[in-house]
């Protein structure tokens, strides 16, 4: 537990911190749930403006954890403690802002803080950092580039999971110059750390790449058994089509479209599926409903030519 981290560290620090009031005992305490007594310590006079303190007694205004609710006191707090260099406060922040918790639900905060973190040295942080700026849900808006640096750094300190997305925007060219061979090494770092998303990329671009199929078929099995994304049964599905396990296939798609509803991709796979079989008024239904859900008009233009096949 990162608090249970923070009080073991403060230990060390003790001689550098006021003498007056029991600053440990105040931390212990609230992590044993005595409020009244964290509060008592936390907040007299000579210890109420370490930084440390103001982490402690900022998470118990914003929660009303022993003292009356104050969110807007206890953000304050936090603020003053994240800018004061201390990580839990810059990570309470980051998700109090992403969830809503206390305070108004504002991703654009919890971003803030999020840097913040990741700028103090956090991995996690490092990682969310870079999804929010390969996204685009940052104030400035996608940067891909800056992205890509960051899943680096987050690798370097830990996070061997951010080769994945590392790899993403190798495969796609994003921020970095395309370059599959390398997209396929980082997908295999973070597969062989547990990756689901790893696992699903790595199987697909051995599909795309005429890669060993036994290999994709295995680690998209894993993928869907373990997580079962919907979009992890459109990559086993179309690996079995590949292997020419057509009944698989199709029982793939369908399990896809069940799971996201709003999902145009399956369907257009299983259209397709469908009209190979000689399956025209089924293949019909389901390219239809594709383009129903479809936002990108290349797909749908795609779609609109199929459908007048089937007339």
């Amino acid at each position: 537990m990162r608090l249970r981290t923070l009080a073991l560290t403060l230990a060390f620090a003790l001689p550098a911190l006021p003498a007056k009031a029991d600053f440990l005992v105040g931390i212990v305490a609230y992590e044993r749930g005595d409020y009244d007594t964290a509060f008592a310590e936390l907040n007299a006079p000579d210890t109420r403006n370490v930084p440390e303190a103001k982490f402690y007694l900022g998470r118990m205004y914003l929660f009303g954890s022993g003292v009356e609710p104050d969110p807007a006191r206890g953000v304050a707090l936090l603020a003053e403690a994240a800018e004061a260099g201390v990580l839990d406060a810059a990570i309470a922040l980051a998700q109090a802002y992403d969830f809503g918790r206390g305070v108004a639900k504002d991703r654009m905060q919890g971003y803030r803080y999020w840097r913040l973190a990741a700028e103090l040295g956090h991995g996690k942080a490092m990682l969310e950092v870079g999804l929010r700026l390969e996204s685009g849900e940052t104030p400035e808006g996608a940067d891909p580039a800056a992205a890509a640096d960051w899943f680096a750094r987050a690798t370097a300190a830990g996070e061997i999971v951010a080769n994945a997305y590392l790899g993403a925007l190798y495969e796609q060219g994003l921020g970095v110059t395309r370059d599959l061979a390398e997209a396929e090494r980082l997908y295999r770092l973070a597969a062989q750390k547990g990756s689901f998303f790893a696992m699903d990329h790595l199987a697909r671009l051995l599909l795309e790449q005429g890669g060993d199929l036994a290999e994709a078929r295995a680690l998209a099995e894993l993928a869907v058994a373990r997580e079962g994304q919907p979009l992890y049964h459109v990559t086993l599905g179309r690996i079995l089509e590949a292997e020419g396990d057509l009944a698989g296939a199709e029982a793939a798609y369908r399990m896809a479209a069940a799971k996201s509803p709003l999902f145009s991709k399956p369907r257009e796979l299983l259209g397709d599926l469908l009209w190979a079989q000689g399956r025209r008024d089924e293949a019909e239904t389901q390219w239809r409903a594709a383009s129903q859900l479809s936002r990108d008009g290349a797909a749908r233009d795609r779609l609109e030519r199929k459908l007048m096949r089937a007339f």
